[in-house]
């Protein structure tokens, strides 16, 4: 729905553990005739990735948590999350909201 030429550096961006965010502004939104889609710009777009971070991880306070984590937390589980795992994926959503709670004050309000 968007240009490919911002494909490198969103991808970029949601693939590093660090930035976990990508942000685009005044983007033009192809048109998808077969989804009954006209053409626009949308002035903010604002996505969240769920790749992993040690920084969050290494958040925590109890150190079983990080042990306990499986291998393929947060985005490798093929079709099940085990539900340590799933609890700290609401967590990290929560931590990512907070990480960047500025960002989405200017998009949102």
């Amino acid at each position: 729905m968007f240009s490919s030429k911002l494909y490198s550096s969103v991808i970029a961006n949601l693939t590093d553990g660090s930035v976990l965010r990508a942000r685009l502004s005044n983007v033009l939104v192809l048109a998808n005739p077969f989804l009954g889609v006209a053409p626009y710009t949308l002035s903010e777009l604002l996505i969240f990735s769920n790749e992993r971070s040690e920084t969050f991880v290494d958040s925590f306070t109890d150190a079983g948590i990080k042990e306990n984590l499986a291998e393929e937390f947060p985005n490798g589980f093929p079709v099940s999350v085990p539900v340590l795992d799933a609890n700290v994926m609401c967590m990290f959503s929560d931590y990512k909201v907070g990480l960047y709670e500025g960002e989405l004050r200017e998009v949102l309000f």
